[in-house]
């Protein structure tokens, strides 16, 4: 196969694995040892593709908040290895033009996206404001672009820092090992959002 082949298959191995397929989810939770079973350029070219269609739609026009980031977790945890630097380049360089539309980008050194919390001690708990690179994404509930997203399910319950983390890293399409809230807490303390507010996406737009 010539680079272009491996490069759709790729996208094609990554889409199937999203919708559910039962050999291309086995690649994408092994991905390392079926990389490693052929010649290293051709598993450049895979991950490659594999990459480009979490961001990119069938036309190449980005995808915004709308990432298919199913499987984005399991091609993450090839950020660190060396062995992949050069897939991890392409990918950096492919969506600097959105980069400040993304919380996080694909990078060697992994980046951690810290979200620092102002906590209020009333009954239950409320998080008064929630700040990520200096911007506070505690909004208006009729503000939100995206009102099918899981975010407003927790202006209406109580809940803890954990669950939080992780309906964050689903929504904001970033593994919950890059997420770091301050302050943490255990998970017996459930906290709510102020009446008529939700949580908005992490981006400089």
């Amino acid at each position: 196969m010539n680079d272009d082949v491996l490069f759709v298959l790729g996208r094609n191995i990554y889409q199937t694995a999203c919708g559910g397929e039962n050999r291309a989810n086995e690649i994408l939770d092994n991905l390392r040892r079926e990389m490693a079973a052929i010649p290293q350029i051709a598993a450049e070219h895979l991950i490659n593709g594999m990459f480009y269609e979490v961001y990119f739609d069938s036309k190449g026009e980005f995808r915004g908040r709308s990432l298919k980031s199913r499987c984005l977790d399991e091609l993450l945890a090839i950020q660190s290895v060396e062995k992949y630097s050069d897939s991890i380049k392409f990918i950096k360089r492919v969506l600097q033009p959105y980069k400040d539309q993304l919380p996080v980008i694909p990078n060697s050194t992994p980046e951690i996206l810290v979200v620092e919390l102002s906590l209020q001690k009333k009954d239950p708990p409320t998080i008064e404001s929630i700040l990520v690179k200096g911007q506070n994404l505690l909004i208006d509930a009729e503000e939100d672009e995206d009102s099918f997203s899981n975010m407003w399910k927790l202006s209406f319950r109580e809940f803890s820092l954990k669950t939080l983390k992780k309906t964050l890293s689903k929504e904001w399409h970033v593994p919950a090992n890059q997420i770091e809230l301050r302050p943490e807490s255990g998970d017996t303390i459930k906290y709510a959002l102020p009446e008529g507010k939700t949580i908005g996406y992490p981006s400089a737009e």
